[in-house]
């Protein structure tokens, strides 16, 4: 006799956070974030935070 168990979980994320960055053929960054969480406006400001260091880190290298 076999015996087969299914087992789903409909939680949270265990990857809340997750950044997604593309060089285009130009030379140029794109981003991508996406975040899960409860408090909207918490995630708004991380979102906006990360936006921030990503394009300071990718994108103003070459400009200074």
């Amino acid at each position: 006799m076999e015996r087969v168990e299914h087992f789903h979980s409909s939680g949270p994320s265990p990857e809340p956070l997750r950044i997604k960055v593309e060089l285009g053929q130009k030379g140029g960054y794109a981003f991508e974030v996406s975040l899960s969480g409860a408090d909207e406006a918490a995630m708004v400001a991380r979102v906006r935070e990360i936006y921030k260091k990503l394009d300071t880190e990718f994108c103003s290298r070459g400009a200074a």
